[in-house]
């Protein structure tokens, strides 16, 4: 079980987290190595979880996230189908509770307006953000299934191709 010293920080971390708009809390799985946290699961692990979630509500969706840096920042622009979103997330805590291969965090996620983009002096191209003038950290093309498990708890499946490299990613949001 979670200790009482892990269950209390994630506790109060919620209770101040949760009365801003802007905040993402996720639980996410993976695996701990010496140095780092590596999001995801084996693929019969991910398919079985996603046979357990079939009489959830669900949605899917198709999209690839370029990450860029820009300043002290990192954006990240978000393209599914015609659309996209600009966001900037900003960690704010982390939990790792490595004995059951789980991370806790707690970030600030805004979704930038082109009003907010020229605010911040991001470099625009008609309504869109002009990604020639940024540097490029990581591109990942994600297909992705959201089940709602109640009013509060989304949990994302989402299969992660990152060059050639195929990632299961499992987190509730």
């Amino acid at each position: 079980a979670i200790t009482e010293k892990e269950k209390k920080e994630i506790e109060d971390n919620l209770k101040t987290r949760l009365s801003s708009d802007s905040t993402e809390t996720e639980i996410r799985l993976g695996t701990f190595t010496k140095n780092s946290f590596i999001p995801g699961v084996s693929i019969s692990k991910f398919y079985d979880l996603k046979k357990r979630c079939e009489g959830f509500k669900s949605s899917s969706k198709e999209s690839t996230d370029t990450f860029y840096k820009y300043g002290k920042e990192e954006i990240r622009v978000e393209k599914c189908g015609d659309k996209e979103t600009v966001i900037i997330k900003t960690l704010k805590k982390r939990i790792d509770v490595e004995r059951y291969n789980l991370r806790v965090s707690f970030s600030e996620e805004i979704i930038l307006s082109k009003k907010d983009m020229v605010k911040l002096d991001i470099p625009l191209k008609g309504d869109f953000i002009d990604t020639s003038k940024l540097s490029v950290i990581l591109t990942r093309q994600k297909s992705r299934t959201s089940y709602q498990i109640n009013k509060n708890v989304v949990l994302d499946m989402t299969i992660v191709k990152d060059g050639d490299k195929v990632v299961y990613e499992v987190e509730l949001e």
